[in-house]
């Protein structure tokens, strides 16, 4: 029997597109990037992004899965990051390959604040203060920020000093200073959920950006208190939202006396980052058999979590420029003879300030051990590439 070809696509589709090679599939890779360690582990790659910038283009995205919808062997798409802004290329995409993941109306749900935070106040699952309109002129507004719903990774937070309006997809959310980011990864059939762990989320400032998404360092263990209450939410908000396959809770944890310790952010209902921290966990596997209602056990991940290496924790950086820089042959080199580098760049590639130049990966026994170990790698990449010999 011909080895089955899973096809992904997002802004970028490193991560899914290893995972499906380590489970077995025969991978075909759309991306913004092209990344080397991309088309190594694919079968193909071809490029869905405007020539003009890192985004999807919508157009190509069908006509590629047109085209490809043709072959033998092909069993669906998966969709990673990028469609959050537009549900409606995911329902013109499933129209043309079966999209394996949450149903674009579902999607659409999960990105309206107006949907959204009335349904966490309907479960009862806490949240931070939100609005919908901005404060009055003359209320002081520090401490509050604008988000969109429609954008990922961070990238639309701002503060709501200075803001004038908001689109139909921002809200208005107070800052927690002092709670603790965290995503938990799981694998759901649209009815239940199974959870495979917890991460500590990386922000960092880009320019005048300061929640930008950097990474993620896990599995972590957390208070009993807090891991029941991650569990119960999913326990409500998975049969509300109809989430299927791979996707992870964006939450805040408080206080862990707190009656209630979490403060749910939002629902990703994708293939996420934290993907790279369980390597030994066949968890595209258990996307495509979730989608397909065969939701996989927990004692079946967590025999594929065991097998990654005991307690020590695993962590994946986002390297950002800080200025314009071009990768030259060495670097490229360099780069790609690394083992903790990853999402690498060709030769030749030049990357303005704020934009993703590649990933760092880094292990050790405590969040602590593994941020300093990613924050020496990513200084010293950056000094290499700022002052090329």
């Amino acid at each position: 029997m011909a080895t089955p070809t899973l096809i992904v696509a997002g802004i970028s589709a490193r991560l899914m597109a290893e995972a499906a090679a380590r489970d077995g599939y025969r991978v075909i890779a759309l991306d913004a990037f092209g990344d080397l360690d991309t088309r190594r582990a694919s079968a193909a790659w071809l490029s869905i992004a405007r020539p003009d910038a890192l985004s999807i283009d919508g157009s190509l995205l069908l006509q590629t899965l047109a085209a490809r919808a043709r072959e033998r062997g092909v069993i669906g798409w998966v969709a990673g990051s990028g469609f959050d802004h537009a549900p409606l290329w995911l329902e013109q995409a499933a129209e043309r390959l079966p999209l394996l993941g949450t149903a674009p109306a579902a999607l659409r749900a999960l990105r309206d604040p107006l949907k959204w935070f009335p349904l966490l106040a309907r479960l009862g699952l806490a949240h931070p203060p939100t609005r919908f309109e901005l404060p009055a002129e003359g209320v002081d507004r520090s401490g509050w920020l604008v988000k969109d719903l429609h954008a990922s990774g961070g990238w639309s937070v701002r503060p709501a000093e200075g803001a004038t309006r908001l689109a139909d997809s921002e809200c208005v959310q107070r800052e927690l200073l002092h709670a603790t980011p965290i995503s938990a990864l799981f694998v759901a059939d649209g009815q239940r959920a199974v959870l495979v762990g917890c991460q500590r989320q990386l922000v960092t400032t880009v320019g005048a950006l300061r929640h930008v998404y950097a990474g993620v360092i896990g599995p972590i263990v957390l208070a009993p208190r807090v891991l029941a209450a991650i569990e119960r939410a999913l326990a409500q908000l998975v049969p509300a939202t109809q989430v299927r396959g791979l996707a992870s809770l964006d939450l805040l944890v408080t206080d862990e006396a707190d009656e209630q310790p979490i403060r749910v952010l939002e629902l990703n209902a994708r293939p996420p980052g934290s993907l790279a921290l369980y390597p030994h966990c066949p968890l595209m596997r258990a996307h495509v058999d979730a989608c397909r209602g065969e939701l996989p056990s927990a004692a079946m991940l967590r025999e594929g979590s065991a097998r990654g290496g005991g307690a020590e924790l695993r962590g994946l950086e986002i390297v950002y420029a800080r200025r314009r820089v071009r990768i030259g042959t060495r670097a490229a080199q360099d780069l790609a003879a690394r083992d903790d580098a990853h999402d690498l760049p060709a030769a030749g590639q030049s990357f303005d300030a704020g934009q993703p130049i590649a990933s760092l990966s880094a292990r050790g026994d405590d969040v602590g051990a593994v941020r300093a170990a990613l924050a020496r790698s990513r200084e010293a990449l950056l000094a290499d590439l700022e002052n090329p010999e």
